[in-house]
């Protein structure tokens, strides 16, 4: 529940520029209407026109100061009430209005986008460990093919070694020669001296047999 007299579209007329002023404390708290002395001092000239007005339309407003001041300060309900901050028109309590629109509309967007981005990113996070399990199921099928084929050949080989079925004549002779490896060793020769008759000058080396 809320109170016109809280509210920053109550508004006045201004009785010489005609111009909508947010309404004053004056008429918020008591009702009453703004004035000031003629010339004369013998008459109230009063600032603004009676009654105040409600710049969204939601109600009107009796004319007499004591019923206006009940008035403005009876609670209702209101979809647009919006909290007086004084010296703010209420053009400008609208554009404020408009404003904080504005931006939560903006944040309900991008909120919305931020949604969208993270399902996107969930949806290609699902269809990436699609493929990985799919991938995964294949190498291990290509494993068991591999492995099967191996135990096959295998046991092929071994069937044909052990003579329970013929030989294909591609397959040669699979008997395996035993390698023979020969060391032979060099025997080491020794040098000898043989001597030299003294009528010969000359020293004669070493012969190796």
């Amino acid at each position: 529940m809320v109170k016109c007299a809280d509210c920053g579209f109550l508004a006045q007329r201004h009785i010489e520029t005609r111009e909508l002023r947010d309404a004053e404390e004056a008429l918020r708290k008591s009702g009453k209407n703004l004035y000031h002395l003629s010339h004369d001092r013998k008459s109230k000239v009063y600032i603004y026109e009676v009654p105040p007005l409600c710049t969204k339309r939601q109600t009107e407003f009796p004319t007499e100061e004591q019923p206006i001041f009940e008035a403005v300060q009876q609670e209702r309900q209101c979809s647009v009430f919006m909290r007086w901050l004084p010296g703010f028109t209420p053009k400008e309590h609208q554009e404020m209005l408009d404003r904080q629109y504005l931006m939560e509309r903006e944040d309900r967007r991008d909120e919305e986008m931020r949604g969208r981005e993270d399902r996107r990113d969930e949806l290609a996070e699902a269809r990436y460990q699609e493929q990985m399990k799919e991938q995964r199921a294949e190498h291990k099928r290509e494993l068991l093919v591999l492995g099967l084929l191996m135990i096959a050949a295998v046991l092929t080989a071994a069937v044909i070694n052990a003579g329970w079925i013929p030989k294909p004549p591609w397959a040669g002779d699979t008997a395996s020669q035993p390698l023979i490896v020969v060391v032979t060793a060099i025997p080491q020769q020794t040098p000898t001296i043989t001597p030299i008759p003294p009528s010969t000058p000359s020293i004669a080396g070493s012969q190796l047999q």
